[in-house]
């Protein structure tokens, strides 16, 4: 195949990198030439009298290529015995082609012949001294096998000069050159390979490994995160930067306890606080770290509580300063505040305990002890409220930290993964998988799984795999993230509240909780209330129960028939009420009254009675 172009405008138009090499016949030669090359083929190319002359050997191409392709395929299996004759016959009948010679040098190389090695990568530089793999095969002999930086030098600056954009090649001369342990001629390399591309993960994990040998593990770390952002996770350089990062964040927190960092947050926020705010370790909390505001405890203080031992616990603290940060902003947002209290009462945990009445009955029958159950479905509730309140808002907490403070980014990143850890334990280990009601697992999977996908965008490393989330979950999960997204963009003080109540919509968790404003809540006069109550339900059947019985949960453990079946009789109750009349209920009502004023027997378990308004049942 022959092409004639005429360096005229029109050609320009389709090659505009030439027009500006006209002056240069061998540039303008060499341009043309890349172009179009096919593979290993590169074509004849003449210049004369302002026309270009491409001569493609399309017979050739199409006689060995099938030929060489098998040559490529065998090399990545590393079967290079059957490999070097095909290369010898390739270049018998085409001594032309540089690349035949330069892979027949790359074979010698890795078979430890470097002398055979070099032969052919000069063969194939005589017939194509641009070949800058070639080049670069050459300064890495002469570099790692020969000792000898000087001629290495040589090779790499030839590839520079022939092309001075390839981030790759400069990369591979740098990370070379960073094994022999020649910083500074490394970091030369690499700062042109960054220039060119400053998102190759290759290049950003040798300036955190170049950093971490000089005892910067901030900047260490900060190298490893853009790495693992930039790099595909099956690739070898993604697990060298997980490393990197691991071993980083190991160093710099050993160093940096992050205490100054807290000090100044603390500060900040005090001059918005009215009351004092307390840092306190405490061993005996149930988490590794808890926040008590003042108005609920009747203090004169707000108090944030840690446990020491707690990897990482300064980021904890801090995680809990900005809850209050939020809550402050929530308060003074306009007036009378928007911040919002998440409250639980004693019929939510009910409803929780009606709507997993099948669990209960599972437990029941596995004979597990009756306080054992009662603890796990309180645990479950407990859990799962704490969940859908704090997993949105943390969201917000944990990116403003990352972009806050970038000093307590190493501290930040041991914490969350941790906690990440814990939470796939949670939703994957099959003891509690096998036990845990499947709205609640089904859940608490997808809140986790929003949390992996949040820290994946910070950190860049990639945990929803652990999850092992279905299709649905995953959907689900992606769209709450981009809800956050949404929220994010426009957040202002409380919007974080939003969030909470679009997942428990999403989530069907709403039943189980209530937001309530705040200054209301504190501030009401209830008289009003109890005079409309008193007038509209007089029986008091739609009144919450009393304040003192929320205090905490009634016992039962001295009761004979024990936790688990006063919760399943009270269960049964609850479904024979639940399709009745409020005229129904109170007809029910007086009958039993009217019934406990002639006496009953506690002690008569084996008693049955009889009412007129439930017939065909019997009651002990």
């Amino acid at each position: 195949m022959i092409i004639i172009h005429r360096l005229d405008d029109f050609t320009f138009e389709l090659f505009p990198k030439l027009k500006g090499l006209l002056r240069d016949t061998e540039s303008l030669k060499n341009e043309i030439v890349d172009f179009y090359t096919f593979g290993p083929y590169r074509p004849q190319v003449d210049i004369e009298n302002s026309i270009a002359t491409i001569n493609i050997d399309e017979v050739k191409i199409a006689n060995e290529k099938k030929d060489f392709d098998k040559v490529v395929a065998l090399c990545e299996k590393r079967k290079y015995d059957l490999a070097k004759p095909i290369l010898g016959k390739l270049i018998k009948n085409n001594p032309t082609i540089s690349e035949y010679h330069r892979i027949l040098g790359q074979i010698y190389s890795d078979e430890g012949d470097q002398k055979k090695a070099i032969n052919f990568l000069v063969d194939a530089l005589k017939w194509d001294p641009r070949n800058t793999y070639a080049l670069l095969m050459m300064g890495n002999i002469f570099a790692r096998f020969k000792d000898d930086i000087k001629t290495a030098m040589k090779y790499y600056d030839q590839v520079l000069s022939v092309n001075p954009k390839d981030g790759i090649a400069l990369n591979n001369i740098g990370a070379n050159l960073l094994q022999l342990e020649k910083m500074e001629e490394a970091k030369r390399y690499f700062e042109l390979a960054y220039e060119i591309n400053p998102n190759y993960p290759n290049t950003t994990y040798a300036f955190g490994l170049m950093a971490s040998n000089k005892g910067d593990y901030l900047k260490a770390f900060e190298f490893g995160i853009q790495s693992v952002k930039n790099a595909k996770t099956h690739e070898p350089v993604y697990k060298h930067a997980v490393g990197l990062i691991n071993e980083s964040v190991i160093g710099y927190t050993k160093a940096n306890n992050a205490k100054a960092v807290i000090e100044k947050y603390l500060q900040r926020i005090e001059k918005e606080s009215p009351q004092k705010i307390q840092i306190t370790e405490d061993d005996s909390i149930p988490t590794a770290a808890k926040i008590e505001l003042a108005e609920n405890h009747n203090r004169d203080s707000h108090y944030i509580k840690y446990k020491a031992n707690y990897p990482a616990y300064e980021h904890l603290v801090m995680h809990e300063l900005v809850h209050l940060d939020f809550f402050l902003q929530a308060r003074n947002a306009a007036e009378g505040g928007k911040n919002k209290l998440f409250i639980t009462r004693n019929d939510h945990k009910e409803l929780f305990i009606r709507d997993n009445e099948q669990t209960l009955k599972k437990l029941e029958q596995l004979s597990y002890p009756d306080k054992v159950i009662s603890d796990f479905i309180s645990s479950l509730f407990s859990g799962l409220t704490q969940q859908i309140f704090n997993a949105p808002i943390d969201l917000f907490i944990e990116e403003f930290l990352f972009n806050e403070f970038p000093e307590l980014k190493p501290h930040q990143f041991i914490s969350l993964t941790k906690l990440l850890n814990e939470g796939i334990t949670a939703v994957t280990k099959k003891e509690i998988v096998d036990l845990t009601p499947g709205q609640t697992l089904n859940a608490s999977k997808i809140m986790n799984l929003v949390t992996a996908m949040h820290f994946k965008d910070l950190f860049g490393i990639d945990y929803t795999q652990n999850y092992k989330a279905s299709a649905s979950q995953t959907k689900k999960a992606l769209q709450l993230y981009k809800q956050f997204l949404d929220v994010k963009a426009i957040r202002t003080p409380a919007s974080e509240y939003n969030l909470v109540e679009a997942w428990s919509k999403e989530l069907n968790l709403g039943k189980y909780f209530e937001l309530v404003d705040e200054n209301e809540y504190r501030t009401r006069s209830n008289l009003d209330d109890i005079i409309k109550d008193i007038e509209e339900n007089p029986f008091g059947l739609n009144k919450p129960m009393p304040a003192d019985a929320q205090k905490e949960p009634l016992s039962f453990e001295k009761e004979p028939a024990g936790q688990m079946a006063v919760t399943m009789y009270c269960l049964s109750a609850l479904q024979l009420f639940e399709k009745k009349t409020k005229e129904e209920i109170k007809e029910i009502g007086f009958e039993i009254a009217l019934l406990g004023s002639q006496g009953i027997d506690p002690k008569n378990s084996e008693k049955r009675h009889n009412l007129a308004s439930i017939p065909g049942k019997q009651f002990s």
